[in-house]
């Protein structure tokens, strides 16, 4: 074999393995799935009733360069709870049943929210507070109703949007809101009319929002992958291996 044609046989092996190893130096990075924000607005404790206060603000999200939502998530909770006192106010001793129970609690969206929000009620109504039953009451002595409490911490509202056109309300800068609304009913079954009440019930809420989707960063380069380094590998092995054949024959030939 000529001296030219061994330099143009070590030309032909170098730019094979330059040209895989280079390409091995540019991997473009798989989309992640992330939650790019999350935030949550509460009150706790208010004396009912509500009547559009106080307002529960959640802020939008601007997506950054290369970031995707793909789905807006909601959990909302919340709580009433009933204490207070039962007087008879007849003559004599009366047996009677007092009951408290949420014929609303609504928490509703504000003139300014996103479209694809609507009113929630995370209290089904008439679900009772509390109920007791006096047996012989003496009159004129205040006697304690409960406390009582029920929530849906257990079960909360989940309501996820991954629809285009409704995640596009909750993008960009600026704040959205919820107001809530109760309505709570204090029954007395019983004491021919001759029965006080003085019963409170505070209401307590939160709503968490998530924002989800995937993240597309640019390619990085000179980042290596364990595949395209073993093919990278084969390949400069597989070149010297026809390299190595080639000057046998030429050698043979001469």
């Amino acid at each position: 074999m000529t001296l030219k044609q061994r330099a143009k046989n070590i030309t032909y092996v170098a730019g094979l393995a330059a040209s895989i190893s280079v390409g091995s130096l540019f991997v473009a990075p798989k989309a992640n799935a992330l939650t790019f924000f999350t935030q949550t607005a509460s009150f706790s404790n208010q004396v009912t009733e509500l009547a559009g206060t106080p307002v529960l603000t959640l802020d939008k999200y601007n997506p950054q360069p290369g970031e995707i939502v793909t789905d807006v998530k909601f959990t909302i909770t919340a709580t009433l709870s009933s204490s207070g006192t039962v007087t008879n106010t007849a003559a004599n001793p009366q047996t009677f049943t007092v009951s408290v129970i949420p014929s609303q609690f609504d928490l509703t969206p504000s003139a300014n929210a996103p479209i694809a929000l609507q009113t929630y009620s995370p209290l089904a109504s008439f679900t009772r507070i509390g109920r007791t039953t006096y047996n012989n009451m003496a009159p004129n002595t205040p006697t304690p109703f409960g406390p009582f409490t029920i929530n849906n911490n257990a079960s909360p509202i989940i309501v996820t949007f991954s629809q285009p056109t409704d995640i596009a309300g909750f993008l960009g800068t600026g704040t959205f809101s919820f107001e809530p609304f109760t309505e709570i009913f204090t029954g007395v079954s019983g004491g021919g009319g001759n029965v006080a009440t003085n019963i409170t019930t505070l209401a307590s809420a939160s709503i968490t929002v998530e924002y989800n989707g995937t993240s597309n960063p640019p390619t990085v380069p000179f980042e290596f992958s364990s595949n395209l380094g073993i093919g990278s590998f084969v390949g400069i092995m597989f070149g010297l291996s026809w390299w190595k054949r080639k000057c046998q024959i030429q050698k043979t030939k001469s």
